[in-house]
């Protein structure tokens, strides 16, 4: 490794030698083989040359939000923004000439990891001129589910027109608040949380009185 290169110079020795990175064969489910190129595959093709020049991305995570997926029960996306530090074998530091906006969607524990494996694979790619493809057939990427379909204009008029039965305008709207810190924007409401949340509704009209 030549100690007094610097940064810019160390991406360009890692460019220089990675002309290309292989994609794998892999199977979905059993189904058809496709191409892809993975987190893992990336890494493993370019660490070599990393390694050899002494270039070092360090992660920034400058923004993370996680929300819930609309129609999906029990599933999330992580969203990230990242910024990456160049580090060159001399020390000096291209201060985040990168950055990357990744979304791990998972209904588990795993939507970060996702995302940071994501944000990292498509820095290297930036930084290093790498062609990837479509990221959706890469094993980083989870296949969500169809979202589940949304109650009808009818059926919410139809939610709605419940709670006129409590004649109090107060304890109307206090039943009304209840209810919608329960289970949220009744426009977002699926059909299949839909007789949970009819059940619920005539509960608590009945505790409120007519």
């Amino acid at each position: 490794m030549e100690t007094n290169m610097n940064a810019a110079q160390a991406v360009a020795a890692v460019m220089a030698e990675v002309q290309a990175v292989g994609k794998n064969d892999s199977t979905s489910g059993g189904g058809p083989k496709y191409r892809y190129r993975s987190i893992d595959g990336l890494i493993n093709g370019i660490a070599p040359a990393m390694h050899k020049h002494g270039l070092i991305l360090v992660p920034h995570v400058v923004d993370v939000e996680i929300v819930p997926m609309p129609g999906r029960s029990g599933w999330t996306e992580t969203r990230m923004t990242i910024e990456y530090d160049v580090t060159g074998p001399d020390g000096s530091t291209l201060t985040r000439p990168v950055r990357t906006f990744a979304i791990g969607a998972d209904n588990g524990d795993k939507g970060p990891g996702k995302a940071l494996s994501y944000g990292y694979k498509s820095a290297i790619s930036q930084l290093l001129c790498i062609p990837t493809q479509d990221p959706a057939m890469d094993n980083e990427h989870a296949n969500i589910p169809e979202a589940e379909p949304l109650i009808s204009t009818a059926e919410l008029k139809s939610i709605r027109s419940l709670f006129d039965e409590i004649k109090d305008d107060e304890r109307r709207a206090d039943a009304k608040a209840a209810w919608i810190a329960q289970f949220g924007d009744p426009k977002e409401l699926t059909v299949t949380a839909s007789v949970a949340a009819i059940a619920e509704a005539k509960q608590i009209i009945k505790q409120n009185g007519a």
